[in-house]
């Protein structure tokens, strides 16, 4: 009875056994997909940190390309700001010049409004002059009248009936002078007067020529005013527009947007496609790591596509397996007690009737095994295909059976992953087209070779750079070291300005002296050219405006006090010639004998000239030179003028004969 319900229990054994097994098979798939599901949350890790590159990296190419952008748009503004610059530095040179002529134009009007002072205050001296003259001549014309009538006085005294007047000859003495004979002081206070006259009249001539000179000099500077142009604007009115101006370069001089443009530009544009690079990288790297995920998650669901969902849990999975292998246990257990219980309860007739029932059953079995396996093996060999002969020769692959059907489920896994994957890419995919996969390779080729050619002008430019930083250092350098010297040396710079004409005047320090001397050597002429000349010419050195400055040459100008106006030396007479260059010739006498240090000029010698004085001339002329013997010079003249021979005894005379000149004495020296 108990065997006969073990036996009856055979398929709850069967069925607990598989069910065992089929857990076992199950638990040791998910112990093969542990591995995996490590694999696949580094994966899922990998993609996250992938995304997170990518989503950097495009906020990076998205910023570089604002910047790119914004320097774009500067350098298309660039040319309208250079151009503002431009225009606002003209601008600005256009005032500063128009604030030079103003201010050229000012001191002009300044040193002509001094000049007006100057020439009025000379004409007030003039004036007192000529009043002190009127005074002299009146005190004059009485001395020589009180003169006159005590000498008158005199010769009446002297006058005897019918004798001839000593003074005019007559005979008859109708009305001989009468009076006080006394003479004592009238002729000291004649010549006190006479003195006195001739100081006034000097010192009206000297009044009259400062003045005349004065008024010259004022005309010079009034046509010199004329001459230039009228500023359009007062200094009130212009310095608000040029201070305006001159902010305005300030600020745009401030405008450091522009500053470096190009190089920014470029470090830019390297930096967006860089930018670029990274980010394409990080798109593909996070692809890749996609793609691998995808994999894994593929082969992770063809792994688990024999476990059922319940059974996935690790810990389900394990109470299930227990479970079931206490149940196959107890089974087993139950079937072995009673297999012992029947073998103790009827061995013999067990045995006998085992043995025969065994046998016929055993045939029975065989038998009906037989007819099963045939047809099995019939209708495997017909469903596989086979033959006989071809089962027999594949008889020897049983013993293999495991490893195969091992391959064949790693086969179907595969395909069962493929097959995944193909329908994820194909929803991907989508509606897309597909690429012209040539036109791609030869897109990428040409982008190769444009790549390859744009770092190699990289390499270029790079290097190109360095070299220019390089020469950028050394310049700085030099231009530090320029500066240190510019600073250490600028008073020399400015002594060099002042020297070589570099300054507000445009004079060189040697011209300046020459014109200080000059002009020294012109006062001292003009000591002697205005006894000479009845204090009729002046010498002095004219005006010339020359860039909008007013400066004196060398040239020498006369100023004629009959006509109060300058004009060239070229307009003198030959006579009056003659007395001008006599007058520098003395002048520059004084000055060399004044300032070389005790050195005495004690001779002068004068070539020719006196065939064009006339008499008046050449005898104020010949009285100048003879003020110079009192002076403990002598002169020598030469000349063929008889009239200097016969004034001036004492000398020799040259005779030209065949046989050459000879010299002889005309009378002895003085």
């Amino acid at each position: 009875m108990a065997f006969a319900r073990t036996t009856e229990d055979a398929a709850q054994r069967d069925a607990a056994t598989t069910k065992v097994q089929e857990l076992e098979r199950w638990k040791a798939t998910l112990d093969q997909t542990e591995g995996l599901k490590k694999s696949l949350t580094d994966k899922a890790e990998a993609v996250t940190l992938a995304t997170t590159k990518e989503s950097a990296a495009n906020r990076t190419t998205q910023e570089v390309g604002k910047q790119l952008d914004a320097l774009r748009a500067l350098q298309k503004l660039q040319p309208d700001h250079d151009k503002a610059v431009n225009d606002a530095a003209t601008r600005l040179a256009a005032l500063q010049r128009e604030a030079e002529i103003l201010g050229e134009y000012e001191k002009v009007v300044t040193r002509r409004d001094q000049q007006k002072e100057i020439v009025a205050s000379l004409i007030e001296a003039h004036q007192e002059s000529t009043s002190h003259l009127q005074t002299c001549e009146t005190v004059f014309a009485g001395a020589e009248q009180d003169l006159t009538d005590i000498q008158s006085l005199h010769v009446a005294r002297k006058l005897q009936e019918g004798e001839p007047c000593p003074a005019c000859g007559s005979l008859d003495h109708p009305a001989p002078a009468t009076g006080d004979p006394s003479r004592q002081g009238r002729h000291e206070a004649f010549e006190t007067a006479q003195e006195s006259l001739e100081l006034a009249k000097a010192a009206e001539q000297e009044a009259k020529g400062a003045r005349n000179a004065a008024q010259a000099l004022l005309e010079e500077r009034q046509n010199t005013l004329s001459d230039l142009a009228q500023p359009t604007r007062n200094r009130e009115a212009l310095l608000p527009i040029l201070t305006e101006e001159t902010d305005k370069n300030a600020e745009l001089a401030s405008d450091n947007r522009f500053v470096d443009l190009v190089d920014r530009l470029l470090e830019a544009e390297a930096a967006s496609s860089t930018a670029t690079q990274l980010l394409e990288g990080a798109k593909q790297a996070l692809a890749d790591r996609r793609s691998e995920l995808s994999n894994a998650q593929t082969q992770l669901d063809a792994m688990l596509r024999e476990v059922p969902e319940p059974h996935r849990q690790s810990d389900l999975l394990t109470s299930s397996l227990e479970s079931a292998i206490s149940e196959r246990d107890r089974l087993s257990n139950a079937h072995q007690t009673a297999l012992e219980t029947d073998k103790e309860t009827a061995v013999a007739l067990a045995t006998a009737e085992q043995r025969r029932k065994g046998a016929k059953t055993a045939l029975s079995r065989a038998s009906s095994a037989l007819d099963k396996a045939s047809k099995a093996l019939a209708n495997g060999l017909s469903a596989a295909h086979l033959s006989a002969e071809m089962f027999q020769s594949a008889k020897a692959d049983v013993d293999q059976i495991d490893d195969l059907e091992a391959t064949i489920k790693t086969h179907e896994q595969s395909r069962a992953a493929n097959a995944d994957r193909l329908k994820r890419l194909k929803e991907e995919i989508g509606e897309r087209e597909r690429p012209d996969v040539d036109t791609l390779k030869a897109k990428v080729s040409t982008s190769e070779t444009e790549l390859e050619t744009d770092q190699n002008e990289r390499t270029r430019l790079q290097t190109e750079l360095t070299r220019k930083q390089g020469v950028l250092e050394t310049v700085a350098k030099i231009s530090e070291a320029l500066k240190s010297l510019e600073d250490r040396y600028a008073p020399l710079g400015e002594i060099s300005n002042l020297v070589t004409g570099n300054n507000d005047r445009k004079v060189r320090l040697p011209d300046f002296a020459i014109a200080a001397m000059f002009d020294e050597v012109l006062v001292a002429a003009n000591l002697r050219l205005g006894p000479m000349s009845n204090n009729r010419y002046q010498l002095h050195r004219p005006e010339e405006i020359a860039g909008g400055v007013s400066k004196r040459g060398l040239d020498i100008a006369v100023h004629d006090a009959n006509t109060e106006k300058s004009r060239s030396t070229k307009t003198l007479s030959g006579g009056e010639g003659f007395q001008a260059s006599l007058a520098l010739a003395l002048g520059l006498s004084d000055v060399v004998q004044q300032n070389s240090g005790g050195i005495k000029l004690d001779a002068i010698f004068i070539d020719e000239g006196f065939g064009t004085l006339d008499d008046e001339t050449l005898n104020t002329a010949l009285e100048t030179l003879h003020s110079l013997t009192n002076e403990m010079r002598a002169v020598g003249l030469i000349s063929h003028t008889e009239q200097v021979k016969t004034l001036i005894t004492a000398g020799f005379d040259i005779e030209v004969t065949p046989s050459g000149s000879h010299i002889h004495a005309r009378a002895e020296a003085m």
